[in-house]
């Protein structure tokens, strides 16, 4: 066995704790676990899939509903998030799945803008970007270069233009309101990544993968006479 990897079994068989009976004590180490390129690749797609996510809520709240097939079915969405009046004139924020009625005010369907006015909006406007129109208009090219293949496809199927050119991406997805719905989905799968993702960091400890995807330099403990 090369002295690296009888290292690396040094270091993967250290206790996590000394072991006072033998006298042991722990100390540690850095080492370089991140190159700059990952570091930067990293906090680069942090910034791009917040705007993804934000600019996609914003449009969304263009038409607060997602239906299943090819057609829109106004009655019956699968999901919508509105506001509506109470019988003493109040609004609230209404979310219905599959026809089941949730109240949501002050997170969906009604909430507080930037002036602190109620305003009916899906999403708040703190988790949305401006103008839902300028972002809706010539980024489906940025989509395509970014996104998970699912999100892509999706995309172009709700384009009437290409699914004229290419009818079979709304085959794939059944319809285009399917398509929109799917993209939905898949949006928020994303979202949940993440959240494991910063999950599995604040267990495994915040500071140490902090620094590590900061500087590329992570800590380790070793146990004395097994560093490397």
């Amino acid at each position: 066995m090369s002295e690296s990897a009888q290292q690396l079994d040094q270091v993967r068989d250290a206790p996590t704790v000394p072991d006072h009976r033998r006298g042991d004590q722990l100390r540690g180490r850095l080492i370089y676990r991140h190159t700059a390129l990952v570091r930067a690749t990293h906090w680069i797609n942090v910034v791009l899939l917040t705007i993804l996510l934000m600019s996609g809520l914003q449009i969304f709240n263009a038409h607060p509903a997602l239906y299943w097939g090819e057609v829109s079915n106004f009655g019956d969405p699968a999901l919508s998030i509105t506001a509506q009046r109470t019988e003493g004139g109040a609004s609230r924020g209404i979310t219905t799945v599959a026809g089941h009625q949730f109240d949501t005010t002050g997170w969906l369907g009604l909430s507080k803008d930037a002036a602190g006015r109620s305003a009916v909006r899906a999403f708040p406007a703190w988790a949305t970007l401006p103008s839902w129109q300028s972002l809706a208009e010539g980024r489906l090219l940025i989509l395509v270069l970014v996104l998970l293949p699912i999100l892509v496809l999706a995309c172009l199927a709700m384009s009437p233009r290409l699914d004229a050119a290419s009818p079979e991406f709304l085959t794939i997805f059944g319809g285009r309101q399917s398509a929109r719905t799917i993209h939905f989905i898949a949006a928020f799968m994303l979202v949940i990544f993440v959240i494991v993702h910063v999950f599995m960091v604040l267990i495994s400890g915040v500071w140490n993968n902090m620094r590590s995807i900061i500087t590329g330099r992570y800590w380790i403990e070793t146990r004395a006479g097994t560093d490397a």
